[in-house]
């Protein structure tokens, strides 16, 4: 069986509050990853 279709085993962990999580991680990097790469393609001058 291939690493990928493995069950998980979160032990420990609350279901809702890392259900509630997952939008503001999913906007740090929508925010985030535009700016990084303006910064190293434009600011840096690697464009």
């Amino acid at each position: 069986m291939a690493p990928w279709c493995w069950p998980t085993r979160a032990e420990g962990v609350d279901k809702d509050q890392f259900y509630k999580r997952i939008p503001g991680y999913s906007g740090v990097v929508i925010v985030a990853g535009p700016v990084l790469a303006w910064l190293a393609l434009v600011v840096l001058g690697w464009l």
